[in-house]
């Protein structure tokens, strides 16, 4: 029989304990959020941040004090931050080229448009026109560069259900694109 040894396996990474973590949401968790309020300007993108900022602490199991914990968690949630910063403006890169000219639509797993289908900026605002107004109304405000959160504010909507009509908005859109190419109303013209 092998020896036992007091630490944990070779190659695994102590894992902290409930108290650590306690400690650190404790001493440094207002800290932490006050910090995400001042990146996100919005609260509940903060308690987001932060939430997101503890869960990936709990994943990585750093073997830290409670102080160089929260310094870490720090360092983490201004990643994390900049990060969905990266994210969002390369959506928004995305739906200013649907939204502004002629483009080439991406290709979807939940649509069968074809790739090579190319529309001008008559088409698409034609197509826009033609979604119910809720739709077309999220579509809009997200081309505006709105967040989630800011459009259901604007709108009075939950941030679920404005991700949800922009989602469906999208697929509405390409259903519509799509008929119009078959229907042999979409040109080849491409954007100069």
């Amino acid at each position: 029989m092998a020896a036992c040894s007091s630490g944990p396996p070779s190659g695994t990474r102590p894992i902290h304990s409930k108290k650590v973590f306690e400690e650190v949401a404790r001493c440094y968790g207002r800290d932490l959020l006050a910090t995400a309020r001042q990146l996100t300007r919005n609260a509940d993108d903060a308690h987001d941040l932060v939430q997101d900022t503890f869960e990936r602490a709990l994943h990585s199991h750093p073997d830290l004090g409670p102080k160089a914990l929260a310094g870490w968690m720090f360092t983490v949630m201004r990643n994390l931050f900049f990060d969905r910063c990266r994210q969002d403006q390369a959506r928004l890169r995305g739906l200013r080229a649907l939204h502004a000219c002629p483009a080439r639509l991406p290709p979807s797993t939940d649509e069968t448009l074809p790739q090579s289908t190319r529309l001008n900026s008559g088409h698409l605002a034609t197509a826009i026109t033609q979604l119910e107004a809720p739709f077309r109304e999220v579509f809009e405000l997200s081309a505006r560069n709105l967040s989630l959160s800011q459009i259901g504010t604007a709108l009075g909507i939950r941030v679920p259900t404005a991700g949800t009509r922009l989602f469906r908005a999208r697929r509405k859109l390409r259903a519509i694109l799509s008929r119009a190419q078959d229907s042999g109303q979409a040109s080849d013209r491409s954007c100069a």
